[in-house]
């Protein structure tokens, strides 16, 4: 949740920012996108191992 909050602020803010920061806050937002797509692909090889089907809304 605090990162979705950062994110969001500091994407509104981003054009009173200088390049530096920017480029700051574009690396933790990558890094975090990249463990973000890690954790999905870590559940969804349990669910295909334990045959755990999505449940349908």
């Amino acid at each position: 949740m605090y990162k979705v909050i950062f994110t969001q602020r500091a994407l509104k803010d981003l054009d009173d920012l200088d390049k530096v920061m920017q480029n700051r806050i574009a690396e933790k937002l990558k890094e975090c996108a990249k463990h973000l797509r890690y954790a999905w692909n870590v559940i969804r090889n349990a669910r295909d191992r334990l045959s755990i089907r999505k449940p349908k809304v």
